[in-house]
């Protein structure tokens, strides 16, 4: 699956690599499209109460 989201974490999947996003919010589909010259992408937010962080990492996909 090239893009998995639930809770705290989101994973997009490409070409043999991931990208991680982990926070301690939850991590929805804002259910729109943002685009640019490269192409058209889902929009995801981050919500969280008072304070919130994000963790990102790009990992090689392993078994993906």
């Amino acid at each position: 699956m090239p893009v998995g989201c639930g809770g705290g974490e989101l994973v997009v999947r490409y070409r043999g690599w991931r990208c991680v996003y982990k926070s301690d919010g939850e991590i929805v589909d804002a259910g729109l499209c943002s685009c640019n010259r490269n192409g058209r992408y889902r929009v995801f937010m981050a919500h969280g109460i008072n304070c919130l962080s994000l963790k990102v990492s790009i990992e090689k996909d392993v078994g993906g």
